[in-house]
């Protein structure tokens, strides 16, 4: 049973296939600040992310009635417990409408039921952004109309606290996390015991994200509110506008680490605020938990950036230990396929004709795909290796230069949509998706 996976973020829809637990595309489509800047409001983004992902889908070879059913990364909906729904008529409205506010993660469950209308299949949605798991002392404000939202990153959160769980030794329902989701939106979050028990609301408070505000002073943003600007204006300033982008005018973190290692005063200052920022959103929450936390776990594309993540640790770092998700280095994976290598030979009897040289190469072309630099896991490198390895076990004779080119090119694709690993290596159990 295959399904398609839809993760709408700030910057990029995600799109996966899986059959059963084994995923066999993956791909990250990346959106510009100018070309969202066209859609006045996120519902408005529809049609251009449904086109963009029906082109990734038919280029990567599978029609819409290949899949089971369609799953999308639940949005701002009204407040639920966690697990797994239907994308019923009441989600479309709540999309449309936004009564719970304007988010990216919004048009997941909504472009997964479109899609899935247009072939006939159901759509699901897990975990979304507005699971609420927090105490009701934890809802209380300053002021007794208002009371604080629970929105945040759930899905990511969710599984990255298992998988933290699972390092310790541990069931994630007998461990107290703070969970760091480092994306182009921030979500920093107290788990007690399998529960998030309270969580900076990535749309009202806490950590500024690359184009979101956080928390701002209240008597600044009262007189902003009132300086002319109309509702929706200050509301997509705020959700699209704000953040590193209003200080540095890019919400891609790689253009603000280079101008930081090259020295860049601007730069560096507003950095320095946004690693100050977590590190307190980090403490707030290690609070929540009485300073009991077993670990701080870093994740999403921002954790993938070493000196981000000591800088952080700089400050948090004695409250508990550090678990952060991170890919290997190039060079250890450089060792990590000659190794494979010689053990795919010698199991299926062959000679390889790789050099080193074809190794760096391979290296090079899985390392320059668009998203790579975030998105690219071991477990893709590892696939695409034995799948390339497959095919000159199956060929002897065939030109390297022109396999690596095909690697370059995507061609490999086709063979990993239908799921045919070939004779040798048909265990392709290797790639992984967090939502």
């Amino acid at each position: 049973m295959k399904l398609l996976i839809i993760n709408p973020g700030a910057t990029s829809t995600k799109i996966a296939v899986f059959e059963d637990e084994e995923q066999l595309f993956k791909v990250t489509i990346d959106h510009s600040a100018e070309e969202l800047d066209r859609f006045p409001r996120v519902i408005d983004q529809a049609d251009y992310r449904k086109e963009a992902i029906l082109k990734a889908v038919t280029e990567a070879g599978y029609k819409l009635s290949d899949f089971a059913a369609v799953c999308g990364r639940g949005g701002l909906y009204r407040a639920i417990p966690s697990g797994t729904y239907a994308v019923n008529d009441k989600v479309m409205a709540d999309v449309e409408a936004a009564p719970y506010g304007e988010h990216p993660s919004n048009l997941g469950a909504y472009l997964a039921r479109k899609l899935g209308d247009m072939v006939g299949i159901p759509a699901f949605f897990v975990d979304p952004v507005c699971v609420d798991e927090m105490t009701e002392v934890a809802h209380y404000t300053g002021f007794a109309e208002f009371r604080r939202l629970c929105q945040f990153h759930a899905l990511n959160h969710k599984s990255i606290g298992r998988k933290a769980a699972a390092q310790l030794g541990k069931k994630y329902e007998d461990v107290n996390l703070i969970v760091c989701h480092l994306g182009g939106g921030v979500s920093v979050g107290a788990h007690q015991h399998g529960r998030v028990v309270d969580v900076c609301n990535v749309k009202d408070e806490g950590a500024m994200g690359m184009d979101r505000a956080g928390g701002l002073p209240v008597n600044q943003l009262i007189n902003y509110c009132f300086s002319g600007k109309t509702k929706d204006e200050v509301k997509r300033t705020f959700g699209r506008r704000a953040g590193m982008f209003s200080y540095l005018g890019t919400t891609d973190f790689r253009v603000v680490c280079a101008k930081v290692v090259e020295g860049d005063p601007k730069a560096v200052e507003a950095y320095q605020a946004l690693v100050y920022q977590l590190a307190k959103d980090i403490g707030a929450m290690a609070a929540v938990l009485h300073f009991d936390v077993d670990a701080i776990v870093y994740t999403a594309g921002m954790a993938y950036e070493d000196f981000f993540c000591d800088d952080i640790t700089a400050y948090v770092g004695k409250i508990a230990p550090i678990i952060r998700l991170q890919p290997l280095t190039y060079e250890e994976l450089l060792v990590l396929i000659e190794k494979l290598m010689q053990i795919h030979a010698g199991y299926f009897g062959w000679t390889p004709t790789l050099t080193e040289n074809d190794l760096v190469d391979f290296l090079k072309i899985e390392f320059g795909r668009v998203g790579a630099d975030t998105h690219l896991t071991p477990r893709e490198v590892i696939r695409d290796f034995i799948e390339l390895l497959d095919i000159l076990c199956q060929n002897p004779d065939a030109n390297v230069a022109e396999l690596l080119q095909s690697v370059g090119g995507d061609a490999l694709a086709p063979a990993a949509a239908t799921g045919d690993a070939g004779t040798a290596g048909g265990d392709r159990n290797f790639a992984e998706f967090t939502i």
